[in-house]
């Protein structure tokens, strides 16, 4: 599976030089990589969030389990 990836990428990498150049090719590369990073960045934190929403309590006059008194 590994090795499958491995040649899709060779085989972009190849026809992104064939279409812009040497050069330009590297840039190109280093754009994309800086833009999946900031897309990882983004969803960890999303998920970071959302985790940390979970966790949190809900308070007492919102869940419904308690009585009047505080007490379940």
């Amino acid at each position: 599976m590994l090795e499958a990836a491995g040649e899709e990428n060779n085989s972009a990498t190849k026809t992104v030089v064939a279409a812009v150049g040497e050069d330009n090719s590297a840039k190109i590369r280093k754009g994309i990589v800086r833009i999946v990073n900031q897309m990882r960045k983004s969803i960890i934190e999303v998920v970071y969030k959302r985790r940390r929403k979970q966790e949190e309590p809900i308070p007492s006059e919102e869940c419904g389990t308690c009585n009047s008194s505080g007490s379940s």
